[in-house]
Order: C-alpha cells, then structure tokens, then sequence
C-alpha cells in the first residue's frame, strides 16, 4: 500500500471497505477495494475472477490485484458518482435523452454479463456509476456468479429488496431474467426519479408490485404458500391495480413504456432478455452499425423449447394479423404475445398468434421468408 495515497473512505459493507487513493507511480485517483480478513471466504476471490472475465466499456475497469497481510485488495478505475447520487439531484428523474442513454448502456453491460454466463445479483443505483461524461459502469461484483453455479441453495434474498423480481421474493432460484427485472425497475427510477416497488419487507414488496401490475401468475402464489419465510402469512389480494400505464402517464413514451412492460413481466419466461431489449425500436439512433449487421447467432441463447417443434410452422393458418411498420433495424425478436422480426431493408413483420401458441422462438431473416429454428421456411408477404 506504500504505492497509494489514501484520500478517504468511500463506502463500507460487509465485505469490508472502498477507499479513495492516489497512484504515486501515475498519479491518477483510483478505488480501492480492500476485503475482511477471512481465509475461509471464497467470495472475494470468485469477484476478480469474474470481474477479469468481463472486460467491457460499460463495466467498471479493475486495473491490478494484491494481498497485504493476508487481504485482498481490488484496485479500480475511480468514478465520483454512482445512478443513486445523480437521481439525488433530478428528483423528477432524468431528461428523456439521459433516461435512453443511461438504459441502453446498462443493458449493454448486462448483455456482456449473460453472453459470459454471468449473473450480476444487485443490480441497483447504488451499483452504477456515472461518469462526468455520462458514461455508465456496472460495479460491485461481489454477488455475482456464473449460472452455471447457482443452486436452489443461493437463496433468492441476493437482491436489494426494491429491485428484486417476485420470483425470488417467493423463493424460485435466480436466473438472468430476475437480472432484466431489475433493469425494468431503473428504467421506472431514472424516468421520475421516485422507486417503482419501495416495499417496506418482503410482503408489502409483493403488495406494491401487485399494486401496479396486477396478480402473480399461479406458480409463484404456490411458491409463497410453501415458502416457510411466509409460514402463517396469507397471499395478498389486490383488487384493483394501477398499471404501468398510469404510473407513468404523461412521463414514459409509447416504445419506452413497451420495454419497461416487457422488462417487468411477473413471469420470468415471458420477460426480455438483454439481446431483445437492446433490440428494441426505443434505442435505434443508438444502436452503432456493427450492432446492425450482427448475424443471429446469439439468438440460439434464447429461451427456446426445443422438444417441440414451433406452432408456426404446422399452423400459418392460425396467425390471425401480419403487419409492417416501416422501421430499418436488422431484426428484433419479441415474446410471448408477439414474435416481430425486421428486416435489413425496413419493415417489421409482427406476428400475433393464438394464445395457445405464445412462446418464444429463434428465427432467421431469409430473401424468401422466415426461418424457423426447424429448418421450416415460411413466405410472407407485405400488407
């Protein structure tokens, strides 16, 4: 530690501490993570493992690694502030332009994430840092792991109360889908600058989410009534619910108000995932042309059932609307409610097929059609 002026304390948890340091050898500000002193934690280690796996311009930048007197130090790029400090001075939220930018480099970040099999677990205010330039970092690793090794044994309370999906809150595992939850939740924050779910304990959590989207599906109402943290407690009834809508008339726009919606699905099969959020028609003058002209191979990471072949390709009778909008992005897929897909020479194809059939599906753009993830071709035509 020789090498570092410390400055001040920046923040302190249970891991241990955040200071603030001056490099002598470059003489540049940087954060310097120093964990407890306890050999038996593997946590510490399994962040840097992670954080040196994620190398990304929207994730905040671990520059080196050491141990002084059996502790181990993270040393990190210093950003002054964090999304919660900034809110603190919009308290009508941010400027529309902020809110798009700030969303879309989140979910840039949280995409790297689930591309490296890496759940973040505390995604909040507090875990953004914003530049002077306005450039978003995703931070705080210390929760994180890779989905390959979670078990029903991590329980669900990993997430801050306020951003935690209501499949955690009654004990379903974590998956990357309670991750886009919590994006949902920012999105809500960074549009007028008040918490969309400020529950006061668990239950009254699941009261203000009912509150607004209305009841949970049946599989999480049963989750609670086995759940022993609930033991004694009855489910909820909300009968009358606001709706996202109203929450935010007059604040969020049409395609914003289509993401956060789609962010927040009480059903974690039924939610974006990061890929077809950055999709989305909201954030085409940002996407850059690489990201255009991305081939579809990451859709093979979707959520697809694979033990039955896709209802479109035995039932194009059933699709009862096809429609174009004319807007030039590459491709998007959307579920389950709709299965969009555009084209690179502009023009969305929007499938709604009967609610019997609502899942999601991979699908290519051909010169002669769709491409169904079964090798089935089918022709359509412009309306």
């Amino acid at each position: 530690m020789k090498r570092f002026d410390f400055l001040r304390t920046v923040g302190q948890g249970t891991y241990g501490v955040v200071i603030k340091c001056r490099d002598k050898e470059t003489n540049k500000i940087v954060a310097i993570k120093k964990f407890k002193d306890n050999e038996d934690s593997e946590e510490p280690l399994q962040e840097l493992k992670i954080l040196r796996s994620l190398k990304h311009e929207n994730i905040v930048e671990q520059k080196e690694a050491f141990k002084r007197s059996g502790k181990l130090h993270i040393v990190f790029e210093y950003i002054e502030k964090n999304l919660c400090q900034v809110l603190n001075g919009m308290p009508n939220g941010a400027p529309p332009d902020k809110v798009k930018s700030y969303s879309f480099q989140l979910l840039k970040a949280i995409h790297w994430c689930h591309k490296n099999h890496i759940v973040h677990r505390d995604i909040k205010p507090e875990n953004i840092l914003i530049t002077g330039n306005d450039n978003l970092k995703l931070c705080d690793f210390g929760l994180a792991q890779n989905v390959s090794e979670i078990s029903n044994e991590i329980n669900q309370y990993v997430a801050t109360r306020w951003y935690r999906s209501p499949e955690l809150i009654v004990g379903a595992p974590y998956g990357m889908a309670a991750d886009m939850w919590s994006v949902g939740c920012i999105l809500g924050e960074l549009s007028d600058g008040k918490p969309l779910f400020p529950g006061k304990c668990h239950s009254d959590q699941l009261v203000t989410i009912m509150t607004v989207l209305g009841p949970l599906p049946a599989e999480q109402r049963q989750l609670f009534s086995k759940n022993h943290f609930f033991f004694g407690k009855c489910f909820p009834v909300i009968h009358h619910h606001q709706t996202l809508e109203k929450r935010y008339l007059g604040v969020v726009s049409g395609q914003f108000l289509d993401l956060m919606k789609n962010l927040l699905m009480l059903d974690p099969s039924e939610r974006y995932l990061s890929e077809q959020s950055m999709s989305h028609p909201v954030f085409q003058d940002l996407r850059s042309p690489d990201q255009h002209d991305r081939s579809l191979s990451a859709l093979s990471d979707k959520k697809t059932d694979q033990s039955e072949s896709s209802p479109l390709s035995t039932s194009i009778p059933v699709l009862p609307a096809l429609r174009v909008l004319l807007r030039p992005h590459l491709w998007s897929a959307y579920a389950p409610d709709a299965l969009c897909v555009s084209l690179a020479a502009g023009g969305l194809l929007e499938f709604r097929p009967k609610a019997a059939h609502r899942r999601q599906w991979g699908v290519l753009c051909h010169p002669a059609g769709l491409l169904l993830p079964n090798g089935t071709l089918i022709s359509v035509c412009f309306v």
